[in-house]
């Protein structure tokens, strides 16, 4: 597993907000995600949110202090970001930055409300996985789905609650729903 964070805004520049990941190597989809501040509350709520199948899988992550509080010592590692061990969650937040204005840095793209910006980061995330796993394109759907007086962007009210069923997930994965062969002694 690849653990990082990535910092954006809510509210105002001098707000900043973190979002937490980790994320699995072997199949590249997020495992975990909590959204607050940089401190060691916010990486135990992100280590309380890996599923307990995870939790004996290696992790490695850059030198932030609070991993080696949370993390334990023997199935985690800090390392250099130059080192590759972290390409995937680096490339992942690459494309975030690309989907998602709101995490785009130098911008005057930010959210609103904190509640929002916790919202749009589920959505993103569970669609994300549910691509991944299907090899469907969830943010464009058949025209058959899409409901045409809404810009091209809701989808059958079948859809949304699918989606609304996965974003209240505590742990923001979808893949007990769509893979459950995968497991995490497989290489994560």
């Amino acid at each position: 597993m690849e653990v990082d964070e990535m910092c954006s805004f809510v509210g105002h520049r001098e707000r900043k907000v973190w979002t937490w990941m980790v994320l699995c190597r072997r199949i590249c989809q997020v495992v975990a995600c909590v959204v607050g501040d940089r401190g060691e509350e916010t990486c135990r709520k992100l280590w309380d949110a890996i599923p307990e199948d995870y939790r004996g899988s290696y992790s490695y992550s850059d030198f932030w202090s609070v991993y080696s509080l949370v993390f334990p010592a023997d199935k985690h590692q800090c390392v250099e970001k130059g080192t590759g061990q972290l390409a995937h969650i680096e490339g992942w937040h690459n494309t975030v930055r690309q989907k998602l204005a709101r995490y785009v840095r130098k911008s005057l793209s930010f959210s609103k409300s904190f509640y929002w910006h916790e919202l749009v980061t589920r959505w993103f995330v569970v669609t994300y996985n549910l691509e991944l796993a299907s090899s469907v394109t969830i943010l464009t759907p058949p025209k058959k789905l899409l409901d045409k007086g809404r810009h091209g962007l809701f989808m059958t009210w079948q859809s949304a609650a699918c989606l609304v069923s996965l974003l209240s997930s505590p742990s923001m994965t979808a893949m007990e729903t769509l893979s459950p062969s995968i497991t995490p002694s497989e290489g994560c």
